[in-house]
């Protein structure tokens, strides 16, 4: 029998791996959290590509990095430590600036700079690695070990492409690279390529559609070009720092009082509040305002996010900037497909988004009752919209089948091994011998097995069934939250105010 215990117990051994790994997928599956859509962080933007970096930046940027004298002095005062830099490099490295950055090509609010320079490999640490990295880089200064002239790391030329067409920069210019390195402070006849650009030129096409951006960089050495791609969010968020002035250059010659008010939802965020209650109180420049500058945040939950687009987007739409306009709203459809406006909002908003939503199958509102029969009749089915879900599904049901299957091999089994025990011969008057106890024990074992297989296999059913049902519900709970996104304000409104003056109500025509 000992032989025979362990064969039953092998047989069973590899089906019991195979079900316990099925059902630890099936509820990691079904407990993953969902997908959480990043914000992008602010520019200066810095993009590594082919072996160069490319930084974006705006009038506004330009001009905090033309005030960064603070930062940088200390960065370089942290390199001191490692590298013995003497103090005139080290004064000579916080006044470098490769081209004026206060000019007016460079300080106009619709132009978008570019950088383009060879990647170098940071093998000084200074300890601060975004001044050493971005900041010190856009000013055009590099620390490093290494002096010697590369021709293969060096920028002679760039040609931008947005799809098959060329653009022309507004004003393209080489400077030097300045290294500050163990010897001083240099130039080896390493450059980069400044290229200012018409944020224009760069704006979605009526679809929504923003195309990739394509870079051809000539270097001192190939003759052929490399040839690096912008994705369209790396451009979209490049737009990020101009919405505010694009939103006061719009507002500058409309009347405000002509237009009736689009309102978001009420958002969590204290700033977007803030925001809102301007724009209750016909405070559109500063609500406008306050939105573009908390898009600069990286800490905005994806409800506020949406929210904070959808105001802006629809703000801009209705003041004329519809390339602005599309930027905005189709980020905001580009994470939750299924937004649309109210009838009453701007005809123009309402023919952006109509142009530009995605994924119509997908927004169909889930019916309950299917997905509870569905779940019901077939383990992880319940809700199976997407690839993904079917996967996870798919996974659930061999789970519980397979749950299922084992139960019933070691149901069957006990009782064959509880027949044997019963087929025994032994005298009534004599103790039950040691080989009877071992068939009884493996056949109750068996048993408890099986029960314990099937607790397992439906705890997952239940499981799938349940999770299948909230998160239909949760479906339907945002369908119905950015389905008629917003609403329009025309009428009179009264709005608490607070002042020098003391408390009040102000009163608000739309």
């Amino acid at each position: 029998m000992d032989q025979a215990d362990l064969a039953m117990s092998d047989r069973a051994l590899i089906p019991s791996l195979i079900f316990r790994s099925a059902a630890i997928l099936g509820l990691l599956a079904m407990l993953s959290p969902a997908p959480v859509h990043a914000q992008r962080p602010a520019l200066p933007e810095l993009i590594r590509a082919g072996g160069y970096d490319i930084i974006l930046l705006s009038a506004k940027v330009a001009r905090d990095l033309d005030d960064s004298d603070v930062r940088v002095e200390s960065l370089v005062k942290g390199c001191r430590q490692l590298i013995r830099v003497p103090e005139n490099d080290g004064a000579a490295t916080v006044r470098v600036r490769p081209w004026p950055m206060r000019s007016a090509r460079v300080q106009d609010e619709s132009v978008l700079t570019i950088i383009v320079m060879p990647a170098e490999p940071v093998f000084v640490n200074c300890g601060d690695p975004v001044a050493q990295q971005v900041i010190a880089a856009a000013r055009g200064v590099r620390i490093t070990t290494d002096s010697r002239y590369d021709a293969a790391r060096d920028v002679r030329r760039v040609v931008l492409r947005r799809g098959e067409s060329e653009l022309v920069p507004l004003e393209s210019e080489r400077h030097l690279i300045q290294r500050l390195t163990a010897f001083g402070l240099l130039a080896n006849g390493s450059g980069l390529m400044r290229l200012a650009l018409s944020i224009e030129s760069v704006a979605p096409d009526t679809s929504g559609v923003i195309d990739d951006l394509r870079l051809q960089v000539w270097n001192g050495q190939d003759s052929i070009p490399t040839e690096i791609v912008l994705p369209w969010r790396s451009v979209a968020g490049a737009w990020q720092l101009f919405f505010g002035s694009r939103s006061a250059r719009a507002l500058a010659d409309a009347d405000t009082r002509a237009l009736p008010m689009f309102l978001a939802p009420e958002p969590k965020d204290s700033v977007l509040r803030r925001a809102r209650s301007r724009l209750v109180a016909s405070e559109v420049r500063a609500g406008n305002a306050l939105v573009a500058e908390r898009l600069l945040s990286a800490s905005l939950s994806p409800a506020d996010l949406l929210n904070a687009r959808m105001q802006l987007g629809v703000s801009l739409a209705q003041l004329g900037d519809s390339s602005a306009s599309r930027v905005l709203l189709g980020l905001a459809v580009a994470d939750e497909p299924c937004v649309t406006l109210p009838t009453a909002a701007p005809v123009d908003a309402q023919r952006l988004i109509g142009a530009l939503r995605r994924g119509d199958a997908l927004c169909a509102e889930p019916v309950l009752w299917r997905t509870a029969v569905r779940g019901a009749l077939l383990p992880g089915f319940g809700s199976a919209s997407t690839s993904s879900r079917r996967a996870t599904g798919a996974v659930t049901f061999l789970a519980v089948t397979g749950g299922f299957a084992l139960a019933a091999m070691n149901t069957s089994a006990s009782r064959a091994t509880y027949d044997e025990y019963l087929a025994l011969d032994l005298p009534s008057a004599l103790p039950i011998g040691p080989r009877a106890t071992r068939i009884y024990d493996f056949a109750e074992k068996q048993r408890t097995t099986a029960i314990l297989y099937m607790k397992v296999a439906g705890a997952i059913w239940a499981g799938s069934w349940a999770e299948a049902m909230l998160r239909d519900h949760r479906r339907r709970s945002l369908l119905a939250s950015v389905k008629e996104y917003g609403t329009m304000r025309t009428g009179p409104s009264i709005t608490p105010r607070g002042g020098p003056q003391g408390l009040g109500l102000s009163l608000n025509f739309f």
